[in-house]
């Protein structure tokens, strides 16, 4: 991130030991979004069975569903 200062935002690959909520806390230090994989997976899914229940706390992806 620090070599792409114009970066949009942060990916995360991989699902495994990552715990969402501390990764995700790094949006407000970073100021762009973190995205990881299992919060966009939920994010997808209720996008398609058009169901919007926002999550808080999990990051701003899952906080602002469309």
């Amino acid at each position: 991130f620090v070599k792409h200062p114009d970066a949009q935002a942060i990916y995360l690959l991989g699902s495994g030991a990552w715990r969402v909520v501390d990764v995700v806390s790094a949006e407000e230090d970073l100021g762009v979004p973190v995205v990881h994989p299992v919060a966009a997976r939920v994010w997808y899914v209720q996008k398609r069975l058009r169901v919007r229940q926002p999550v808080k706390g999990a990051g701003r992806l899952l906080a602002e569903l469309p």
